[in-house]
């Protein structure tokens, strides 16, 4: 029986063929032409989910810049377990950042693997080398965001949220939950990395695109967040953080796939912190171009 297995595992294996051609082929590097203006639309996910537009471009080859407004179109907390409804507001995102690049170097000779046909039996391909452009720089910028954070009996008793007013500080009882509004603001700088690999190859008479860019940053955040009044039953409470922090970190990576572009980032911001050591916010978002990629602008301005 492990002998027949084997036999029909080795068979669907060959079954799958690879196959790597040698072909003539040519190619045209577009890294150098980037688009001075994109915009895309784009979807994510924090702490909850939210839309919007995102702004970018480079300016020559030292400058990049880049420009983003988000806002809330879904809150992952239960509303109707929140007592002061009429105070919740819809969180928004805005930030603008300059990249400033340092170095500025071409690759020569990069793998890149150009599939010519592909089934669910076999996959016939070659190896072209193509250019790719490395950039290292400094990267700064300033943000300002509002979003709502919400106070239970649990959380006040982790202390991550406090209210008070003349009388003492306010417990919520089991079962209520109250919400203040914070407004954060704060600039940040520190370094970015950029790989970029544009090209057109030529084959057979087809064109193979393949216009992929990766960029990653990591961030010093200095800033502030305050909190808005909280009422119950007609009384004004303050908000305050029990914890809070004026400087923070981010670490983020986007991958640009003909306009198609994925990132993550994640980080501790500043203003309240939660428990969790160092750490206080994750993103995911998906944004996609609308105007001005880079293969068209490329497109547009080859020689």
């Amino acid at each position: 029986m492990k002998r027949i297995l084997f036999i029909l595992s080795m068979s669907f294996y060959v079954s799958q063929a690879v196959y790597a051609q040698k072909i003539s082929y040519t190619v045209d590097d577009y890294s150098s032409k980037l688009s001075p203006v994109k915009i895309s639309i784009g979807v994510g996910v924090d702490a909850n989910a939210y839309a919007g537009v995102l702004a970018e471009g480079a300016i020559g080859k030292k400058l990049g810049y880049n420009a983003c407004y988000r806002r809330e179109v879904y809150s992952f907390s239960n509303k109707e377990l929140i007592d002061n409804k009429s105070e919740i507001k819809s969180g928004n995102y805005l930030e603008a950042s300059v990249d400033f690049f340092l170095l500025d170097k071409m690759k020569k000779n990069k793998k890149l693997k150009i599939t010519t046909s592909k089934n669910a039996y076999s996959e016939k391909y070659f190896i072209a080398r193509v250019p790719m452009r490395k950039q290292k720089g400094l990267h700064g910028g300033i943000s300002f965001s509002n979003r709502m954070f919400y106070t239970d009996a649990d959380t006040s008793a982790d202390k991550i949220i406090e209210l008070s007013n003349a009388n003492g500080k306010f417990v919520p009882n089991n079962g209520k939950i109250y919400g203040s509004n914070s407004t954060n603001m704060f600039a940040f700088g520190g370094l970015v990395f950029k790989k970029i690999k544009k090209t057109t190859v030529h084959a057979n008479g087809w064109k193979y695109y393949s216009h992929l860019a990766r960029r990653f940053y990591i961030d010093a955040l200095f800033g502030f967040s305050s909190l808005s009044d909280v009422t119950i039953s007609n009384a004004k409470y303050k908000a305050k953080p029990a914890k809070s922090s004026p400087v923070g970190y981010r670490v983020g990576v986007e991958w640009d796939q003909m306009g198609v572009v994925t990132s993550i980032e994640f980080g501790m911001r500043p203003g309240v912190q939660y428990l969790t050591p160092s750490f206080n916010y994750f993103n995911l978002n998906f944004s996609f171009n609308i105007y001005g990629t880079d293969k068209k602008y490329a497109m547009r301005n080859k020689k």
